[in-house]
C-alpha cells in the first residue's frame, strides 16, 4: 500500500540520516503470500497472489519514482521468477507458513538477490 508508506518514508529516512549520513537506504521487496494462505491479511488481495504481485510491483514502482531509494534488495522478483519456474507452485517448497520464507526460500533469495545487488 504505496499510501502507507508515503506517508512515514521521509521521516524515518530523516532520521537515520540524521545518525548516520552517508547511510544507503535500501528498500526490501516483498513477495506475495503463498497460494494456500488464507489468513485475513490475504483477503485484502482476494486471495489472489497475482493481485498482491502486481500491486507490488506497481508499489515498487512508485517507490523508486518517488521515494528514491539508493537501491532495492529484489526479493519478490526472485520469488516471482521462482513461483513461474515451478520451483514453488504449491507454495509450500518456498514458504514455511505462506506468508514467511522458509530455509530454501531464504536461501534462493540470498543468493539470487546477491548477484542482482553486485
Amino acid at each position: 500500500d504505496y499510501a502507507s508508506i508515503h506517508s512515514v518514508y521521509g521521516q524515518v529516512v530523516e532520521n537515520i540520516r540524521r545518525g548516520h549520513p552517508r547511510a544507503k537506504i535500501a528498500w526490501h521487496e516483498t513477495w506475495a503470500y503463498a497460494t494456500y494462505y488464507d489468513n485475513d491479511d490475504f483477503a485484502l488481495y482476494d486471495f489472489s497472489q497475482q493481485l498482491m504481485d502486481s500491486m507490488i510491483v506497481s508499489t515498487l514502482a512508485k517507490i523508486m519514482a518517488n521515494e528514491a531509494p539508493d537501491f532495492v534488495i529484489p526479493s519478490g522478483e526472485v520469488i516471482r521468477k521462482a513461483r513461474r519456474k515451478g520451483v514453488d507452485a504449491s507454495g509450500r517448497e518456498l514458504s514455511r507458513d505462506g506468508r514467511h520464507l522458509n530455509e530454501m526460500g531464504k536461501r534462493l533469495v540470498a543468493e539470487e538477490a546477491g548477484k542482482w545487488m553486485r
